[in-house]
């Protein structure tokens, strides 16, 4: 750890490892800075992250996404596919798995996978965009946290999310919802100012303006989606994902601008 003698007057933004290490040595650090913004929370660490944040020492943000996604796209009416998967198989072999699962419950899922755990790109971030493009939806296989880079490169590219519970364990819906509950608790507000959940797919214990779902057999309500259903779902989490952005880029400057007056 880095020691700045006059920490208290900085705002430190960890871009934590999704390895979740070293929680207490963190918290200690964190302590002794003005605020602290990062991703990657863990249910485990509740506790800990909890108390830092009661105390305005701790923020949650977004993961985010590469500078090659920096441009957010409109929904597309017509795509090419309706679910897409792009991910590798080599660092979790049971994503392949949950492919095949998939395409036996007869869901039309186009799927780029690599086989080397640290190999390699899939493809380029330009080729992705376009595939992302041509999507109404993109499954988020589970790997060290629900929270990745793809989950937010879909948003970017105007197509919807698809997280699944049962290919994540018993206990993974209580751990993301954790990780997610700072994404997830803001609601798109209605031109009357009143809160409104975009929509819920089976988890009524909180809105979530994507697909996330108990298991492969409820992908198929994809399939009964109209065009115009989908476009209209898409367009509702677009605007949902402006409000978010611009939700976090304000924490961060009310924080900014308080910490140097």
């Amino acid at each position: 750890m880095a020691n700045f003698s006059n920490s208290k007057t900085f705002i430190w933004l960890h871009l934590s490892d999704e390895s979740q290490t070293s929680h207490s040595l963190f918290a200690r650090e964190y302590s002794r800075w003005y605020v602290v913004f990062r991703n990657y929370w863990s249910v485990d660490t509740h506790d800990i992250y909890d108390r830092l944040e009661a105390q305005r020492k701790l923020a949650w943000f977004p993961l985010g996404y590469g500078h090659n996604f920096a441009t957010s796209y409109m929904p597309t009416r017509s795509p090419s596919h309706l679910l897409t998967f792009i991910g590798n198989t080599g660092n979790n072999p049971l994503r392949a798995l949950h492919v095949q699962e998939i395409k036996g419950k007869g869901i039309d899922i186009y799927a780029a996978t690599a086989d080397s755990p640290f190999g390699n790109s899939i493809m380029n971030a330009s080729v992705l965009t376009e595939v992302l493009l041509a999507s109404d939806f993109c499954l988020n296989l589970p790997g060290a946290s629900a929270e990745c880079f793809r989950f937010y490169e879909a948003l970017q590219c105007g197509c919807l999310p698809v997280i699944i519970d049962v290919f994540e364990g018993a206990d993974y819906s209580r751990r993301n919802w954790y990780e997610f509950k700072h994404l997830l608790s803001i609601n798109r507000v209605k031109a009357d100012g009143q809160w409104q959940s975009i929509f819920d797919a089976g988890h009524t214990q909180f809105p979530v303006p994507f697909f996330w779902i108990n298991n492969a057999n409820d992908l198929q309500v994809l399939n009964t989606l109209s065009v115009t259903d989908k476009l209209h779902l898409k367009l509702e989490t677009y605007a949902w994902w402006g409000g978010v952005k611009d939700h976090f880029k304000g924490i961060l400057h009310e924080r900014i601008a308080a910490c140097t007056i």
